[in-house]
């Protein structure tokens, strides 16, 4: 696909002004009547609605701009790589999920790798770890850090960040649960557990250690989990070293319960494919060190 029809196109569906179009782009306007009709006849469909005094999107117009706005920034970003590749000596295709993200450890050792390997081009990524572990074996990344290990022999997995998953809610929310547990502990049906996707495992957890907890709220978003509970909505699981600012300063509490004596260890892993274990040797020592 021409980068030129896509400006061209993407410019006159925010203009709708083939005029406009034209001053924007520097060029004619009846360049960007040939542009236009080069697509429409590429894909065989009008893309505007056009007189002598409006110019709008047609229905296929609609449906195209969302896959011309992608593609346009698709081949930017391709480009933009290509003509950057052999100033590097090493490029790293390196993803992991949110919940890592989150980690001060974590984000100061990327920070040191970053510092000392200015020839090396670090690409990162946020993905789940269903997708990360699929990019990874089909070799759209080189690294990254889940919370599952793969059965697969040629990945290559290493034990990296390990904390508590506690159970949290607001100081007045968590006294509620404190002061009636055992047989009354049914009648908090009102009080939600607000889910977060951490895998199956802890969902199994949670209907067995709080089965008086209703799930009547879901995010997969963690600043909104954070959020609902420091509002007072419920209760939910969270990584403590999410947490650590709203439990030193009392915004958040672990609640006394039979679950918080002995939490699920939340456990990631870097992976790595075993072939790429030498050339990525730098980058997952820095990840890995002791002290930054």
């Amino acid at each position: 696909m021409n980068l030129d029809l896509l400006q061209t196109f993407l410019t006159l569906a925010e203009t709708r002004s083939f005029r406009q179009t034209a001053e924007q782009l520097y060029i004619s306007q009846s360049a960007v009547t040939v542009r236009i009709k080069n697509l429409e006849s590429e894909l065989e469909q009008p893309l505007f609605l056009r007189n002598n005094k409006t110019c709008e999107l047609s229905p296929a117009g609609v449906i195209y701009l969302k896959y011309a706005k992608q593609m346009y920034q698709l081949i930017r970003d391709s480009r933009a790589t290509m003509l950057n590749f052999n100033k590097y000596k090493q490029h790293i295709s390196f993803a992991t999920t949110a919940i890592v993200w989150e980690n001060k450890r974590f984000m100061d050792r990327i920070s040191a790798y970053a510092k000392k390997s200015s020839d090396v081009y670090l690409r990162m990524n946020r993905y789940h770890s269903d997708e990360m572990v699929k990019s990874l074996t089909e070799g759209e990344l080189d690294i990254c850090i889940t919370h599952y290990k793969p059965h697969n022999p040629d990945i290559e997995s290493i034990k990296y960040i390990t904390d508590d998953l506690v159970l949290v809610g607001n100081p007045q929310v968590a006294d509620i649960i404190e002061g009636k547990k055992g047989d009354n502990c049914v009648t908090y049906s009102n009080i939600p557990l607000i889910y977060m996707e951490y895998g199956p495992s802890v969902k199994g957890e949670a209907a067995t250690t709080l089965p008086f907890l209703s799930s009547s709220i879901e995010t997969n978003y963690i600043p909104a989990l954070i959020l609902m509970l420091d509002n007072g909505l419920g209760v939910g699981f969270v990584v403590k070293y999410m947490i650590e600012d709203e439990l030193k300063y009392g915004k958040l509490k672990c609640i006394d319960c039979d679950y918080n004596s002995k939490p699920t260890q939340y456990t990631s892993y870097i992976l790595f494919n075993k072939k790429k274990k030498e050339q990525l040797k730098d980058f997952i020592d820095t990840l890995t060190m002791e002290e930054v």
